[in-house]
């Protein structure tokens, strides 16, 4: 098991069908903020943006980049993790490097092989957080419901007891699919859920 105390969250992604699946995020209150496209990688994503962390939706918007890409986030576990260290660590898993071509070269990605685990990835070197942002303002971050930050992930999923990553931020447990929980905090009552699909839960 390979503690990761020293990375942190940066984000989390999910892939999904479309835009669409972040109108029932934004009715919940939580602010949507209209996201990129990522040229040779086939995606565009909308995000959700906290002070230290963000939780990115990833969509294929043109199936024949993500096809020839290297990441194929077309056909691949919905559910991915970013960190982010001040140290060059390495990934707890065997990793290859990424070049996207949208970073044109100021930086490169350390993304994990297995397409059928979660996808864990880093930035070489670390992208800041969303509060460090110059062009993203502070309204982009506050969120009706009162959400605040990510607290804590849930994973459950096959082998998932047995991943090799440990953290503080992070539970694991053994279940027959892949479902990720989101707990936020400041919005009692409210989660996010992947299995696999993107949905939103009360407690």
């Amino acid at each position: 098991m390979h503690s990761m105390a020293s990375l942190v969250l940066d984000h989390v992604f999910v892939i999904v069908e479309g835009p669409a699946r972040a109108v029932p995020l934004a009715a919940a209150g939580l602010t949507v903020h209209g996201g990129r496209r990522h040229p040779d990688q086939g995606t565009e994503n909308r995000c959700i943006f906290f002070e230290e962390h963000f939780l990115e939706l990833l969509f294929v918007h043109d199936m024949a980049e993500a096809r020839a890409n290297m990441l194929r986030l077309d056909a691949r576990n919905p559910i991915g993790l970013a960190l982010r260290s001040a140290a060059p660590e390495p990934l707890p898993l065997p990793s290859v490097v990424y070049r996207p071509t949208y970073g044109a070269g100021r930086f490169t990605i350390d993304v994990t092989a297995a397409r059928d685990q979660p996808l864990l990835f880093a930035m070489r070197p670390p992208s800041p957080p969303p509060s460090a942002w110059g062009h993203l303002a502070r309204a982009d971050r506050v969120h009706p419901c009162g959400a605040r930050r990510i607290a804590h992930l849930s994973l459950e999923g096959p082998g998932a007891a047995a991943w090799a990553v440990e953290a503080p931020w992070l539970s694991r447990e053994e279940a027959r699919a892949w479902r990720l929980t989101v707990w936020l905090e400041g919005a009692p009552g409210l989660d996010v859920v992947v299995s696999p699909h993107l949905s939103v839960r009360g407690r």
